[in-house]
C-alpha cells in the first residue's frame, strides 16, 4: 500500500542494527543463494507476522506465469518458536506454500523420483563447493539433496535413507585433486571421478 510505505520511508532500517553474530548469518545466507545464482532482491520493509520470526524472512515469486499474483511462496527461520511454546528449545525455519499457484508453475516440469545425495566432508569453502555442484546436478534435470550442517556420519545414514541410486562425496581433499567420490548406493561400489565429469558419471548410475 502506497501510503504505508510513505508512512514508513523515514523509519530506522532493521538490517542497520544487527549484531554481528546475525549479519554473519545473514551474509552466509545471501552468499549462499549467490553461489545458486538465485536471483533476489533485499527488501528491508518485507511485511511478514514479524513477531516470531528470527533471523532471516523471505518470499518466493514466480518471474513469469503467473501475473500479478506471482508470490508462490512466503517464510522465514523460527529459531525461537518452538521453546516460546514450552517446546524443545530446536532452531528450524518453515514457509507457506500457495499450492495452486504452484501446481500451475509445475504442470510442464517433469518429476524424477531418482536422484543423487551430495556428502560434505570439510570447512566453508568445501560448503561452498557443494553448492555448487548441488545446482550443477539440479540445472541438469537431476533431482539432488544435501544437508552439510550435520556430520559425515549422519549424512551418509540420511544419504542411506533417501532412496536415491548415489552419493557423491566432497571435501578438501577431493577440491585440491579435481575429483569427487562417487558412491553407487545399490552396489555399495565406490569411485573417484574427476570433476568435470560428474554429471555424467551420476546420469550412467541413475540409468541416463
Amino acid at each position: 500500500v502506497e501510503s504505508c510505505k510513505e508512512a514508513v520511508s523515514g523509519a530506522p532500517l532493521m538490517e542497520d542494527s544487527l549484531c554481528d553474530e546475525c549479519r554473519e548469518h545473514y551474509a552466509g545466507a545471501l552468499r549462499t543463494l549467490e553461489l545458486l545464482d538465485v536471483n533476489f532482491v533485499k527488501n528491508p520493509r518485507l511485511v511478514r507476522g514479524l513477531d516470531y520470526y528470527t533471523r532471516t524472512t523471505f518470499e518466493m515469486t514466480a518471474a513469469s506465469g503467473l501475473g500479478s499474483q506471482n508470490a508462490i511462496a512466503g517464510g522465514g527461520r523460527y529459531d525461537s518458536l518452538l521453546s516460546m511454546l514450552d517446546g524443545p528449545d530446536v532452531s528450524g525455519i518453515g514457509f507457506a506454500i500457495g499450492v495452486e499457484r504452484l501446481i500451475m508453475l509445475l504442470e510442464d516440469v517433469p518429476v524424477s523420483k531418482d536422484g543423487c545425495f551430495v556428502v560434505v566432508r570439510g570447512a566453508e569453502n568445501v560448503q561452498d563447493e557443494a553448492m555448487k555442484l548441488l545446482k550443477e546436478l539440479r540445472s541438469s534435470g537431476i533431482c539432488a539433496e544435501a544437508v552439510p550442517d550435520k556430520s559425515f556420519k549422519a549424512q551418509m545414514r540420511r544419504a542411506g535413507r533417501s532412496g536415491y541410486s548415489c552419493c557423491v562425496i566432497i571435501g578438501e581433499d577431493e577440491i585440491a585433486a579435481g575429483t569427487l567420490a562417487l558412491k553407487d548406493m545399490t552396489s555399495s561400489q565406490q569411485s573417484e571421478v574427476a570433476r568435470s565429469a560428474i554429471v555424467d558419471k551420476v546420469r550412467d548410475i541413475l540409468g541416463g
